[in-house]
């Protein structure tokens, strides 16, 4: 059984952020996905897919498979 890392709001809020630095478009669809203009109501139990799906459009963009 794979045990993932518990993602923190302020690791959640930075990857968001640093998404949105990059390309703001993205980072709210991602949020809107998740049916969150933010993440202050973002539900704890969806934390760890915004962060995944931050870092994944992150990479995409910085062109890193």
């Amino acid at each position: 059984m794979t045990v993932l890392p518990e993602v923190t709001k302020a690791k959640l809020n930075a990857a968001v952020m640093a998404l949105a630095k990059l390309d703001r478009p993205a980072a709210v669809a991602i949020l809107a996905r998740f049916d969150a203009l933010n993440t202050v109501k973002l539900k704890p139990e969806l934390w760890q897919a915004v962060f995944e799906a931050c870092e994944e459009a992150r990479a995409k963009i910085a062109g890193t498979p």
